[in-house]
């Protein structure tokens, strides 16, 4: 559709950025074993209360400041379930860690397991162990953390290590300064947010021309702008739009959601939201009798508004239905799949894995088939999305019926919707094909 240089860029940018995220969520687990060192100029009784989980101490309870609670669960072997706040220190969503204790030797050494985080029992496998050991040297304290654990991805192991490293980092720095926390909070840089948003409209120019990046970058805006304001109307408490080079957006929780109607209902609220525009374009070109195309182009300029912005507005809601009804594709990592998990997964957990993973291949079969392997590696990152879903119970409280029928309903209607955009702003732009 837009040349064949446009589809070596394609080719040479976006699609490496997609099989590097396929690469990195690739079902490989493996037995691991993690080791960071900070030496740190401190005491060793200083490093060990920081480190200790407990928020009766005061210096633990100032470090591991999104800790709400602790309480011994076990005593033989000693369990603690703790609570922490996983909402960015907004207290609308927690979660729950048990970790059963092997060894608290104060001020030698630590070590524990995970045996549990919310829903998930073992997440790190039965022979995750955590050890901090610490050892005066020079008058400093040396400390080692060791992580063996069970990783389930190539990613996911990659985060750990880069998470412990941050961990004993913050560590050193509040053992010494009395500075910092176990999770320092996020800061968002409106400088860094702008610049993205630039690179990211800058990326749709260089493949397809200005007009149509700024055409594709406000459709993105206004779709990602539903499913921010579905996520405030379902509790989130910052959700923050990104516009990403030569991807598109994304609009990021907070936390995940508590519900599969939340979920779902965020998931359809972006082309949900786009259905607003697109229905008024075509409103205004019908209410106000503007020429088509042909017309446009045969008649003489009497009235330049009428020339030029029929084809313009039809033009924008035809780019919407096609955005739109695209995100809806019942595959994964589309919006339309990830509503279609939350119904499958209401009705039945263990059956959403074999659905989807069904979905992607065929989608995968037809998009080889016409050569377009930009949607093939996609569609290859859904089937692996898929392949996670495991048979778990998930976190999320299933749908009612009401809620399964209101979800469907409104799928159904919103699809309709672009799919007679998309038709319709065909005809009338005497477009054959995409």
């Amino acid at each position: 559709m837009f040349g064949q240089y446009s589809n070596y860029v394609w080719m040479a940018v976006v699609l490496p950025l997609i099989v590097l995220a396929i690469v990195q969520a690739w079902p490989y687990r493996r037995f691991r074993n993690i080791v960071v060192r900070r030496r740190i100029a401190a005491p060793r009784e200083r490093v060990w209360d920081a480190y200790a989980t407990d928020p009766d101490n005061p210096i633990s309870a100032a470090f591991h400041d999104t800790l709400v609670s602790a309480r011994k669960i076990g005593t033989d072997p000693e369990v603690i379930e703790f609570v922490a706040d996983a909402s960015g220190r907004h207290g609308t969503h927690h979660s729950v860690v048990r970790m059963e204790t092997l060894a608290a030797d104060r001020p030698d050494r630590a070590a524990a397991r995970c045996v549990r985080i919310d829903d998930i029992d073992f997440p790190f496998g039965r022979d995750h162990v955590e050890e901090l050991r610490l050892a005066e040297e020079s008058g400093a304290t040396v400390a080692t953390l060791s992580w063996h654990g069970e990783t389930a991805t190539l990613g996911q192991a990659w985060i750990r290590r880069l998470r412990l490293g941050q961990y004993m980092t913050a560590l050193r720095r509040y053992s010494e300064t009395g500075q910092g926390t176990a999770a320092p909070q996020a800061r968002r840089s409106p400088w860094r947010s702008a610049a993205l948003t630039l690179a990211a409209i800058a990326s749709f120019a260089f493949l397809f021309g200005w007009i149509f990046a700024l055409a594709l970058s406000l459709a993105v805006v206004i779709h990602e702008y539903g499913h921010w304001l579905a996520m405030r109307m379902t509790g989130q408490p910052r959700p923050r739009i990104m516009l990403v080079p030569f991807l598109g957006g994304v609009a990021v929780p907070n936390h995940p959601h508590k519900t599969q109607f939340d979920g779902a209902f965020v998931y359809l609220a972006g082309a949900g939201f786009s259905v607003l525009p697109s229905v008024a374009m075509l409103t205004a070109v019908v209410a106000l009798d503007l020429p088509d195309l042909n017309a446009a182009v045969n008649s003489c300029p009497v009235d330049g508004a009428h020339v030029v912005w029929g084809p313009v507005l039809v033009g924008l809601a035809t780019l919407f239905g096609a955005l739109n009804a695209l995100q809806l594709l019942p595959v994964l990592p589309l919006d339309g799949g990830h509503v279609l998990r939350s119904l499958i997964e209401s009705v039945n957990v263990r059956r959403a894995r074999p659905a989807l993973m069904v979905l992607a291949g065929i989608g995968i079969a037809g998009f080889a088939l016409m050569g377009d392997y930009i949607v093939v590696a996609l569609l290859g990152l859904g089937a692996v999305q898929a392949w996670h879903l495991g048979g778990a119970k998930p976190a999320m409280r299933p749908m009612a019926p009401a809620g399964m029928a209101v979800i469907g309903i409104g799928y159904v209607a919103i699809l309709a919707i672009h799919i007679g955009t998309l038709l319709y702003g065909l005809q009338y732009l005497n477009i054959d094909s995409l």
